[in-house]
């Protein structure tokens, strides 16, 4: 405040000045009965003869910041001196000395935050105050920054503030759960447009936003009035589904305008940890606890009864996992789902039947999202003595050609996809060499989410506690990128042409995916990969071999032929005697087939005259015993494969 003394606001709204040398209370004066947050000097130090003025800004917990003019006086002998305080009313354009933060999110058009258990409740509503967080006075612009405990900061100049002042805003976020005692609550959910540079969040805030990553703005805003944790953008985008912290999910239109559905509230507390639409957009699922629900998606009226009915029908509950759903992927024809849990498991689901799979045909399937943290192509991104609670989020990019994951350790890393050659050189026991990535910091808390653009310009990660929304920009340094595979307007195309049996010039006998030859017309699903039935010329077919043979077909068929190997190991052994060896130097041959096998008595003799014969010899020369012992030891097993080969 002055050049001995500085003033310390606390929560019973008295402030109190300290001297900086003693370090001693001078002075103390009741001003409000708030709780004063924040403090900033607003304006020059005015120096006359003895006395000195300044104006402070105080930003209180109630959303208010109020001018006061402080006055130090020294009286003539310099042993008295005296503080005042009064409210500056010059400082705002009506007069009044006091700025009410409260009516900023009205003002800018944001969405008000308010307390219910439901968009629809009918109990009062309560809007928390924008408290202040921090103040901050530029002497150059004159003009006053402003932060609040909603996430947002504004600008503007006090001097012409009034009550119909519209402020600059300079950042709006989520705010999180501000009725958590433990904290703040976290921002999790995230979803991309697949046609535009937008993406939409949900926080535990009740908000589901929108945002333009061009313009670094937020573009729309819906109160839902339950904390999320989850959402997902369908790829005919239409709709934006919002799986709820307690549980349930809603569907909204594109613009968060129009609720289209909303499921019942639960009986009890069902975390809705992921929810997904397919690549065709007919069929939503979500990760309920552990179990993965799937919905068929109407438009109001029955496909085939034409009859009107819910725009979401459950078909099935895919069951199998130990634990909490963390995340789950479509492959490109929604035909499949592949899942992980807390478990560390991964499994896979066949839709809409809602069946688990197993087989060798499920290791070449293409997934449209890479967000499950455990499988073949993303065995490279963990690591050293890392848990699986490490890494939280992972997505692949469009193209298939890099990965980014989020981690606990506030990083962003980007790797070539598929991120493979991590682990254990089983002949050296060595660690493998890692593979190469890129780290990126900006966050200050974990990685809760990670998503890429519809045209990998984009990569969009969000912080869990502090809430806060990365846009990164990708740099491809005048490389061009690869045509995009996994493309929604592809997908959507393909749907089309089998819907309407657009047959042409080309032919369908052949599998797209894995080169089945369908035996008959009737048959719409490939039997080996699942892959669904369409029309597609010779020149097509042969550029998605090619790239699915060298992304993911060349390092499973190395893992089957290893797994041939070990198959035909274990036959060999399991066609060999069982022997039980009572000493290292006990031999037993397999009997001829020409010989007749000998009865219980003779075996039993024959084997107590072995074990004697060879006691005798080692008490007779037991060192020749042992040499003998250590040089089998060093040679190759004969009971079994010796796993050091491979």
């Amino acid at each position: 405040f002055t050049r001995t003394h500085v003033l310390v606001g606390a929560s019973n709204g008295t402030i109190y000045a300290f001297h900086a040398a003693t370090k001693i209370c001078d002075f103390s004066f009741p001003i409000i009965e708030d709780r004063i947050i924040s403090m900033a000097y607003v304006g020059l130090h005015k120096y006359v003869p003895r006395s000195e003025q300044t104006t402070v800004a105080i930003g209180t917990g109630s959303g208010h910041v109020f001018f006061y003019k402080a006055t130090y006086e020294t009286v003539d002998d310099q042993s008295a001196k005296t503080f005042f305080f009064e409210l500056d009313k010059s400082m705002t354009a009506d007069k009044t000395g006091t700025i009410n933060v409260n009516r900023f999110n009205e003002a800018t058009g944001g969405s008000i935050p308010k307390k219910g258990n439901s968009a629809a409740s009918t109990e009062a509503t309560k809007v928390y105050p924008a408290s202040i967080r921090a103040l901050n006075y530029s002497v150059v612009s004159k003009t006053l920054l402003i932060g609040t405990i909603l996430n947002h900061i504004y600008r503007l100049d006090p001097h012409t503030a009034s009550e119909k002042t519209v402020p600059e805003v300079i950042v709006n976020g989520h705010w999180g759960d501000l009725e958590d005692p433990s904290g703040y609550g976290e921002l999790w959910g995230v979803a991309a447009s697949p046609n535009a540079q937008v993406v939409a969040t949900a926080c535990d805030d009740g908000l589901v936003r929108q945002w333009d990553l061009v313009e670094a703005k937020e573009i729309a805003s819906r109160y839902i009035g339950e904390p999320a944790i989850s959402v997902a953008w369908s790829m005919n985008d239409e709709m934006i589904a919002v799986g709820f912290k307690n549980g349930g999910f809603a569907v909204y239109s594109k613009n968060l305008k129009e609720c289209l559905f909303r499921s019942p509230k639960p009986k009890k507390i069902i975390r809705v940890t992921d929810i997904q639409f397919s690549p065709n957009s007919q069929y939503l699922a979500l990760g309920a606890e552990m179990f993965i629900e799937v919905y068929k998606c109407y438009a109001g009226t029955h496909p085939t009864a034409g009859t009107p009915c819910a725009p979401f029908t459950k078909l099935g509950t895919c069951k199998g996992h130990a634990s909490m759903v963390t995340a789950f992927d479509w492959n490109i024809d929604s035909r499949l789902l592949q899942s992980t849990s807390h478990s560390y498991e991964l499994l896979f689901f066949d839709v809409p039947s809602c069946e688990r799979l197993v087989g060798e045909h499920l290791a070449d399937q293409i997934w449209f999202t890479q967000t499950c943290t455990l499988g073949w192509s993303v065995q490279g991104i963990w690591p050293r003595f890392a848990d699986g609670t490490d890494i939280n989020c992972v997505a692949k990019s469009h193209s298939e050609q890099w990965i980014i994951t989020g981690d606990d350790w506030s990083q962003v890393k980007m790797f070539n996809y598929p991120c493979v050659g991590s682990g254990t050189d089983r002949r050296s026991g060595q660690v493998k060499r890692k593979p190469d990535h890129l780290v990126f910091t900006g966050h200050a808390s974990h990685v809760s989410g990670c998503i890429w653009t519809f045209d990998d310009t984009f990569v969009c990660t969000l912080g869990g506690r502090d809430m806060t929304i990365l846009a990164w920009n990708v740099n491809y340094n005048g490389k061009q990128r690869r045509d995009h595979l996994l493309d929604a307007e592809l997908i959507r195309q393909r749907e089309l042409n089998l819907a309407n049996n657009n047959v042409g010039n080309d032919t369908n006998i052949n599998c797209y995916m894995c080169g089945f030859e369908y035996p008959d017309e009737i048959a719409k699903t490939c039997p080996i990969c699942f892959a669904q039935r369409i029309v597609a010329s010779k020149e097509q077919r042969r550029a998605w071999l090619n790239l699915a043979e060298s992304r993911h077909r060349l390092p499973t068929s190395a893992f089957a032929n290893h797994a041939r190997l070990q198959l035909q190991m274990r036959k060999e052994i399991a066609s060999r005697p069982s022997l039980g060896f009572m000493s290292s130097s006990a031999v037993v041959e397999k009997p001829a087939e020409n010989e007749a096998s000998c009865s219980d008595e003779e075996q039993q003799q024959q084997s107590a005259t072995t074990v004697n014969a060879s006691s005798r010899k080692k008490m007779a020369n037991p060192s020749a015993s042992r040499g003998r012992s250590k040089k089998e030891a060093t040679g190759k097993k004969t009971s079994g494969p010796d796993f050091r080969d491979y």
